[in-house]
C-alpha cells in the first residue's frame, strides 16, 4: 500500500476529529478557512513539509511528492476515491472544494498526461455535484452583476505614470512585473514562465499608431497538448511601451524566477511565490488594485484606445486580447473597472480644431507632436496631417529638423 493511501486512510478514520476543528471566518469582503490543527500536526510530525503550510496545502504537497508516473493506476484511483470522501468533510466552502479538486486533477494530468485514462477518470472521481456547480455559477453571476453595478475607478494618467515609473526600477522585479502586466494584460504566471512573446506589426489606424505583440501560450488553454503546453497565439496591442522595452522587462522577470529555482515548478507554486509581495507592491501605486486587476485595467484601456467599437464589443475584445477560451461570465467579469479621464490625458485622440491665427495653430501642432512622443508614439507627417494642414505640418517638421 502506498504512503498516500496509508495517510488518507488514517485521515478517513479520524475525519470526525479533524472536521470538527475546521471553520470559516467571515469579514465584510471575504471568508477565510481555518484548518484542522490536529491534522496539520500529524502531517508535520510524520512528513517533511514547510512550516507555514496549511493542512490542505501540506496534504497536497505530500501526495504530490509521493506521486510517480510509474505508480499502479489502481492505487491512483484509490487515492482519488479517498480524496473525494475526505475533502468535502474538511472543506465547508464549495468554491474552495472545487479549487482543491482542480489542483488534484491537474496533478494527475501533469504526471500521466492529459489523454491518459486515469486523468480522464479523475474528472468523474473527484468533482463537485451538479447542484454545487449550479450554486457556484449563480454566485459568480451575482458577483459579476454586483461588480458591474459598482465599478472600480482608475485614473488613466495614474495608471500610465505607474507603468512608466515602475519600468525604470530595473533592480525591483516586482515593479518590472507591474509594468509588464499593464503593458500586455498577461497573467502573472505567463510573465514568469508560460508565454513566449514576439514582436508584432506596427500599424496606423484611425490616427493612432498601434504596436502589436504576439503572445504564444496562455495559462488556461482548453486545447493544450499532451504535456499541457499551450500554443495558443494572442495578438494584442502594447500599452505605453515598445517591444524592445517589453523584452528588457521580461529578461529581468525570467532571470529572477530562475534564480528562485522555479524553472520546473508548477504554475500554482510559481504564482504563490510572487503573488502576496506583488499585490503589496501594487497597493503602493494603486490602492484598489491587485495583480489580476492589472489585466482588467489593460483590457479596458486598450479597448477604449484601439478597438473599432462599431465592430467589436468590450466583452469580445476582452476575450481576444486576454486569451479567454469562451465569451461569457469570465470576460464580463473583466469589465468591472472604469478608466476615468482617459481622453483628457490621451494625446492620440482627435485634437481640437485649429486656431485661426497661424502661430497658435503651429503651437497646437507642436503640443500634439510632444504628447505623441510622451505616449511612446513616433509622430509621422501622415499622422500630423490628419489634424493639421499640409502647410502647418511641413513647417512643424522643418522647425524640428525632421
Amino acid at each position: 500500500m502506498s504512503i498516500s493511501i496509508q495517510l488518507l486512510n488514517h485521515i478517513k478514520s479520524n475525519i470526525k476529529i479533524y472536521a470538527s476543528e475546521v471553520s470559516e471566518t467571515k469579514t465584510a469582503k471575504k471568508s477565510k478557512r481555518i484548518g484542522s490543527k490536529s491534522l496539520l500536526n500529524h502531517l508535520k510530525n510524520n512528513f517533511k513539509i514547510p512550516s507555514k503550510r496549511s493542512d490542505l496545502k501540506a496534504l497536497f504537497a505530500i501526495i504530490e511528492l509521493n506521486l510517480d508516473e510509474n505508480d499502479n493506476i489502481e492505487d491512483i484511483r484509490e487515492i482519488l476515491i479517498l480524496l473525494n470522501t475526505i475533502l468535502p468533510k474538511l472543506i465547508k466552502k464549495t468554491s474552495t472544494l472545487n479549487h482543491e479538486y482542480t489542483l488534484y486533477r491537474n496533478l494527475i494530468k501533469r504526471a500521466f498526461g492529459e489523454r491518459s485514462k486515469i486523468y480522464l477518470d479523475s474528472k468523474t472521481l473527484i468533482k463537485i455535484t451538479e447542484q454545487q456547480i449550479k450554486e457556484l455559477l449563480q454566485l459568480q453571476q451575482d458577483r459579476v452583476e454586483r461588480n458591474n453595478a459598482n465599478l472600480i475607478e482608475f485614473d488613466f494618467k495614474d495608471v500610465r505614470n505607474v507603468a512608466l515609473e515602475a519600468s525604470k526600477n530595473k533592480n525591483n522585479v516586482l515593479d518590472q512585473i507591474i509594468a509588464f502586466q499593464l503593458a500586455t494584460g498577461c497573467r502573472l504566471v505567463e510573465c514568469l514562465k508560460i508565454s513566449e512573446f514576439k514582436a508584432g506589426s506596427i500599424q496606423e489606424a484611425n490616427g493612432k499608431i498601434i504596436r502589436y505583440v504576439t503572445q504564444i501560450g496562455v495559462a488556461k488553454d482548453k486545447n493544450a497538448d499532451l504535456y499541457n503546453k499551450s500554443t495558443k497565439r494572442v495578438v494584442k496591442p502594447i500599452l505605453f511601451f515598445n517591444f524592445e522595452d517589453l523584452e528588457k522587462m521580461l529578461n529581468i522577470i525570467r532571470k529572477d524566477a530562475k534564480s528562485r529555482g522555479l524553472s520546473n515548478a508548477s504554475n500554482q507554486v510559481i504564482t504563490n511565490s510572487y503573488n502576496s509581495t506583488l499585490n503589496s507592491q501594487i497597493a503602493t501605486y494603486l490602492s484598489k488594485a491587485k495583480s489580476h486587476s492589472l489585466r482588467k485595467i489593460y483590457a479596458n484601456i486598450s479597448y477604449e484606445i484601439y478597438a473599432d467599437k462599431s465592430k467589436v464589443s468590450l466583452q469580445a475584445w476582452i476575450k481576444s486580447v486576454l486569451g479567454h477560451d469562451f465569451l461569457g461570465l469570465t470576460s464580463l467579469s473583466y469589465s468591472t473597472v472604469s478608466i476615468t479621464n482617459l481622453f483628457e490625458n490621451l494625446a492620440i485622440q482627435e485634437m481640437p480644431k485649429p486656431e485661426k491665427r497661424y502661430g497658435q495653430t503651429l503651437q497646437c501642432a507642436k503640443k500634439y507632436y510632444e504628447d505623441l512622443k510622451k505616449n511612446g508614439i513616433e509622430p509621422s507627417k501622415k499622422l500630423i496631417r490628419k489634424h493639421y494642414s499640409s502647410r502647418i505640418t511641413s513647417q512643424l517638421f522643418k522647425e524640428l529638423g525632421s
